[in-house]
This record gives structure tokens, C-alpha cells and sequence, in this order.
């Protein structure tokens, strides 16, 4: 009788490893904080569409990194600290250039465009939002981004949230 031998190693397991949106998720973001913290701040934009397009991220990469962010904390507070880096103008014009390489995304960054409207026109920190909510910000903005709560959303579209002032009266 020959000795039969079993794989030590679970190749489906390891499989799905590989392509696991979370994992890849952590990855990304790890990879992000690495490239910009070598970065001046004038950079920025530069070095970030060079490092997204870069990037293998799938179809739906601010979907896969957006659940990533609600299964684990850590994650979603290195990338809220990465995200707080950027100014409000580099990061609609980085939205804008990404909307361009995933569209299939396009419901998540118009949403993260209106965080960073709203944030940027009203003066908003996290901070601020926690206490006007009485909420845990990056989860609660999470989820918005998601699609799983719209409250954010009404407050940014408040009528004393627009950008341009209209005239009360019709001439």
C-alpha cells in the first residue's frame, strides 16, 4: 500500500485570500499612508492619481474599501486620517479623476463628494459633527457613504447649506 499524502495547504483557502476585497482593502490603505508620508502636501494630487491608477482595485474599489473601513476600525481610522490630509479641493478633483477610472463607483463618490462640500462650506471637523449628531462621525458617515443611512444627506442639503445664495423673491 502507498502512502497516501493530503496538501498541507488549503489552495481554495488561500484563493480567496488573495482576492479578498477586505484584505486588498488594508493593503491599499497601508500602501497609501507609506506613499504619503514621504509626500509634501503640494504633491498630493499628483502622487495620488499616479498611486490610484497604479493600483489593481477591481471594479468597485470604494465599495470594497468602504466595507473593509466598517469591518475594522483600525482601518477606517488610518483612512480617515489620510483622507482629513488632503484639502477639500484636492480631494473633489481626485473624486472627479476616479469617477473617470471606476464608474461603477459613481454612487459612492458622489456621496464622499458631498461630504467634502459640505465639510468644506460649512466649516465642518469631525468634531463638530459629533457633537450636532451626538454620533460616532467616521461610522456614521460611513454608513452614508454605504448607502445605508441618508440623514447626512438631508443635512447637507438643508436650504441654508447651498453654496450659491438665491434671491428670496422672483423678479
Amino acid at each position: 500500500m502507498g502512502l497516501v499524502t493530503h496538501n498541507v495547504i488549503d489552495l481554495e483557502l488561500e484563493r480567496k485570500k488573495r482576492f479578498n476585497p477586505s484584505l486588498n482593502a488594508i493593503r491599499f490603505v497601508c500602501a497609501l499612508e507609506e506613499t504619503l508620508s514621504d509626500t509634501p502636501r503640494d504633491q498630493y494630487l499628483m502622487v495620488l492619481k499616479e498611486f490610484i491608477y497604479a493600483m489593481d482595485l477591481g471594479e468597485h474599489p470604494l465599495t470594497a474599501l468602504a466595507k473593509a473601513c466598517q469591518k475594522n476600525c483600525d482601518i477606517l481610522h488610518l483612512f480617515v486620517s489620510i483622507l482629513f490630509d488632503i484639502t477639500p479641493d484636492i480631494l473633489v478633483y481626485l473624486l472627479e479623476y476616479i469617477e473617470k477610472i471606476y464608474p461603477k463607483d459613481k454612487e459612492i463618490i458622489s456621496r464622499l463628494k458631498l461630504i467634502a462640500v459640505t465639510f468644506h462650506t460649512r466649516d465642518l471637523s469631525l468634531e463638530k459633527l459629533s457633537n450636532l449628531f451626538d454620533v460616532n462621525p467616521e461610522l456614521y458617515l460611513l454608513r452614508f457613504i454605504l448607502g445605508e443611512d441618508d440623514h447626512f444627506e438631508k443635512y447637507a442639503l438643508f436650504s441654508n447649506a447651498n453654496v450659491l445664495k438665491f434671491p428670496e423673491t422672483v423678479i
